[in-house]
């Protein structure tokens, strides 16, 4: 078994992918009968495989890897932060995206995850005795 694999939460892969299913099964009942909207399930159905590709692509990245570029990455988020106001896409009075050619970005979001990751770094430096 490889060594990435050992260690992996298969119950947690498991209920996210129940919860998936079951949110794309909800938004299919909504849309019976509506040939428009039924395209609605679809979307969220292949959104859900590229999230799942993307979940499998990074599980197999090294932990110390994502330690070392903590900084980097909260940089680069903070960054992309800043050309909202430069770049940004407004939607229903508010900027908040920037368009890339294929899809919008929500930088906010990216910014979440690496605070999280930055501010875990910086804990698991701290030497707390109690």
């Amino acid at each position: 078994m490889p060594r990435y694999l050992q260690n992996f939460d298969w119950i947690l892969l498991l209920s996210a992918l129940l919860l998936v299913l079951l949110g794309i099964t909800m938004i299919a009942s909504t849309t019976l009968g509506e040939s428009q909207n039924y395209d609605l399930a679809v979307r969220q159905a292949v959104f859900a495989l590229i999230g799942l590709g993307l979940f499998l692509l990074f599980s197999r990245i090294d932990p110390e890897i994502v330690r070392s570029l903590s900084w980097v990455g909260y940089l680069v988020s903070i960054v992309l932060l800043v050309a909202v106001f430069v770049y940004g896409f407004g939607s229903r009075g508010s900027v908040r995206w920037i368009d890339v050619s294929v899809f919008r970005f929500q930088p906010s979001g990216l910014v979440k995850l690496t605070t999280l990751i930055l501010l875990a770094q910086i804990f698991t430096g701290w030497n707390l005795h109690m």
